[in-house]
């Protein structure tokens, strides 16, 4: 027998095997979901059959993750598809310039990325289920309260800069959130992340308190803290807030050993519901904190509805970009050249060495697109379903998703292998990047803020580590 045939033939006998190991309920349950399935396509159509799928297969971990006890609820394999589900129907609330052609085609593409998302968290997902915290007597080395005070110093100087490109204090705090901010920084000389890169600090330094039971380090990282985040609130930051607030969260979770993925479940559809509140309120911030909170929450009590996470822009227009391909026609096939871009954002003078050989989506799709956007210095989310259409087609979405949720999982095996603060800080950076930024971005910006922002307390940790062990091998 030819080697062909050989694996045909065990090809045959393994699947018979899989599908002999289903039980008699299970089968019973699956016809009966296909039959569903296929009703529903009778009678409402592609369109409801294939958002219906969406939801059943972005929202089923998330929600088994909220009826099981002792499921890891950080485990990017529960979250991560429950808010691509979002991203992807966000578009459906206004469909109106849409064919119904495209906008079958959306779906199916939004569900072809959302399956190979799936896929690349099933091919890594080892550990989900056994113990994931910390160990109790986890060494909290104190390279860890170093790399706080680092990024303490080093965030001093990029204030300082940024205050001065606004012209002072005032001026600071009076330009409020959106194009105004973004012209100002765009055209003045800067270095660094400034106020993202002390709330990171005051997050480091009040974790090394709390795990040593420091009062006097866990005080003055809640300091820092709380300033910071009243600054980014009066100017409208959104993003970084809810970021800092899940990079809390997962380092809380993983230290205390006490399983509360019920609590992070309803903490994240509050989380979403928080969001939407401070988009509203950074249109009051001209009133100050209280007023700000006031004018928001008597919006609430008159149309409570708005606050869902269905009515956020942050949801309804990342994925338009794909729409809009597909309705009014792309780049071209681009075979990748997005990518090459990308790397210019971990190694910034590659632009100069490569200029001419990536490709900016954002731009062409602003340029294109939404010209007078583009011309007033505003700008637009750039779905990575819509990177990695314009790449390699339908099989670039399901490979870019693939390995968007391959790295994502692998970083969080790194993290339960080696099971130390180092690596938890590393995920804690990554993982809501991956589950909020990545999804409404292409891969140049997230790469970007990634990288320069939130992963700099693990690279400022490992930094110090390989001074510290030259100096010892040179002792």
């Amino acid at each position: 027998m030819k080697l062909d045939e050989r694996s045909e033939v065990v090809n045959k006998v393994n699947f018979w095997e899989a599908y002999n190991n289903i039980s008699l309920k299970n089968k019973r349950l699956i016809l009966i979901a296909c039959i569903i399935l296929l009703l529903i396509y009778a009678i409402f159509g592609v369109q409801t059959l294939l958002i219906l799928l969406i939801i059943i297969i972005g929202f089923q971990p998330f929600t088994y993750m909220l009826f099981s006890r002792n499921s890891n609820a950080f485990h990017p394999s529960y979250i991560i598809p429950f808010t691509y589900s979002f991203y992807a129907l966000g578009p459906m609330f206004n469909v109106d310039k849409f064919s119904q052609g495209v906008i079958s085609s959306y779906l199916f593409i939004q569900l072809i990325g959302l399956i190979g998302l799936r896929v690349g968290l099933k091919q890594q997902t080892k550990y989900r289920s056994q113990d994931f915290h910390l160990p109790r007597n986890s060494d909290v080395e104190n390279n860890i309260l170093y790399a706080g005070i680092c990024m303490v110093l080093i965030s001093i100087p990029s204030i300082i800069l940024e205050i001065n490109a606004f012209g002072g204090v005032e001026e600071f705090f009076n330009v409020g959130y959106g194009t105004e901010r973004y012209l100002i920084m765009q055209n003045s000389t800067t270095f660094g992340a400034s106020f993202q890169w002390l709330i990171l600090s005051g997050v480091i330094i009040g974790f090394y308190g709390m795990k040593t039971r420091s009062l006097i380090y866990s005080f003055i990282g809640a300091s820092i803290f709380s300033a910071t985040t009243y600054y980014f609130f009066m100017i409208g930051g959104r993003s970084t807030l809810i970021y800092i607030i899940i990079y809390c969260a997962i380092l809380l979770f993983y230290s205390i050993k006490k399983n509360m993925s019920r609590f992070i479940g309803s903490f994240v559809i509050i989380g979403m519901i928080f969001a939407q509140a401070i988009s509203y309120a950074r249109f009051y911030l001209s009133q100050g904190f209280i007023g700000a909170m006031h004018q928001t929450w008597l919006l609430f009590l008159k149309k409570p509805l708005i606050f869902l996470p269905i009515y956020s822009n942050e949801f309804r227009m990342p994925s338009r970009s794909l729409m809009e391909v597909l309705q009014f026609g792309g780049p071209g096939l681009q075979f990748g050249r997005t990518y090459l871009s990308s790397i210019t954002a971990i190694v910034p003078f590659l632009t100069r060495l490569i200029p001419d050989v990536g490709f900016d989506p954002v731009k062409w799709y602003l340029t294109e697109y939404h010209n007078d956007l583009l011309l007033a210095g505003g700008g637009l989310g750039f779905s990575p379903v819509t990177e990695g259409y314009i790449n390699f087609g339908i099989v670039g979405v399901f490979f870019h998703m693939f390995i968007y949720g391959y790295i994502i999982v692998s970083l969080y095996n790194y993290y339960h292998k080696t099971k130390n603060v180092a690596s938890l800080i590393l995920y804690a950076g990554a993982f809501p990047m991956f589950m909020l930024e990545g999804l409404r971005i292409h891969s140049t910006s997230f790469l970007y803020k990634l990288f320069r922002i939130y992963l700099v307390p693990f690279i400022v940790v490992t930094i110090i580590r390989f001074v510290q062990s030259k100096m010892k091998v040179r002792e």
